[in-house]
């Protein structure tokens, strides 16, 4: 039988991201982040045996570790970051993973993360975005209010409350995507307008050179003007139309996601699977949305 064990030539932290594995030095910090340690950029795993306050900025390569609570803070890590305690972030600063993000709850916070995102007690008011799913199943495992966002499947317990608070569930499509979307094609349209009247002023003086009139110097540099800016509306419809084209091919998944609440699914809560979208008036209970023959359907578990 051959050894499939795996053996690092220096001494570190295990990261372990998609397709690689890292051994990472660590950088530890015995207490909370503050003005004597100051904000930090490690190019390993990053350890914080206390709590981060709003306003500081915590960057690994590797991992980021939190043994406290994250306030408006901004971590960025290349690999996972797990925070033990949770966070209250009041909708200040940005916590982002290239593989998952692990906490106990979040409260007012906007989490990106490139894998999963699991959080064990409760989502409140925040937004979330995970490439592949987001769990949040543990004791009451509650999703209130905000955005919750992933390309495969959302498992939790309750989703809105009893006071019908707003609350939404992305599938397929990454929520950022959709005001991303709407910003190419307003591009798009602006694009064709823009063009369409500079088009008709050069036809105009065009129309002039041709009768045997010549262009006035102020004329001239307006033509000029004109097909500069034509030329530069034409390269952003261009961009535009890629990138949409792009954006389609990466977010047609809405037929493989689905969303399951376990206990109560409260009305006021929306479902969107790519652009189908269905919102839910009555309370329910165990139930799994998925997109089926062309509409978002509800089924009892």
């Amino acid at each position: 039988m051959e050894d499939s064990s795996l053996y690092a030539v220096t001494s570190g932290q295990v990261s372990i991201q998609k397709k690689t594995i890292h051994v990472y030095p660590l950088y530890e910090i015995n207490g909370d982040l503050d003005l004597k340690t100051g904000n930090i950029d490690f190019t390993g795993n990053v350890q914080i045996r206390g709590h981060i306050p709003a306003g500081f900025e915590v960057k690994a390569k590797g991992d980021i570790r939190v043994q406290g609570t994250v306030e408006g803070a901004y971590l960025e890590a290349e690999g996972s970051i797990y925070i033990s305690s949770g966070v209250t972030a009041q909708n200040k600063g940005f916590i982002q993973a290239g593989k998952d993000i692990e906490t106990t709850y979040l409260n007012e916070a906007n989490v990106q993360a490139g894998g999963t995102i699991t959080v064990k007690q409760a989502i409140m008011h925040s937004n979330c975005e995970a490439g592949e799913s987001i769990y949040c199943l543990q004791n009451r495992g509650l999703v209130v209010g905000g955005n919750l966002s992933a390309v495969r499947s959302i498992h939790v317990k309750e989703a809105g409350n009893p006071m019908n608070t707003a609350t939404s569930f992305f599938i397929g499509i990454p929520h950022h995507f959709l005001n991303v979307q709407r910003q190419y094609e307003h591009t798009l349209i602006e694009a064709k307008e823009e063009s369409q009247k500079i088009m008709q002023l050069l036809k105009a003086l065009e129309a002039k050179e041709k009768q045997g009139t010549p262009l006035s110097s102020k004329e001239r540099v307006m033509k000029l003007r004109a097909r500069n800016t034509l030329k530069s509306w034409k390269e952003r419809a261009k961009d535009a139309a890629e990138e949409l084209e792009e954006m389609q091919g990466m977010c047609n998944n809405e037929e493989k996601g689905l969303v399951i609440v376990e206990g109560t699914l409260h009305p006021n809560v929306d479902f969107h699977f790519g652009k189908y979208r269905r919102k839910i008036n009555s309370t329910y209970k165990k139930v799994k949305m998925l997109y089926e023959e062309g509409e978002v359907a509800l089924k009892i578990v």
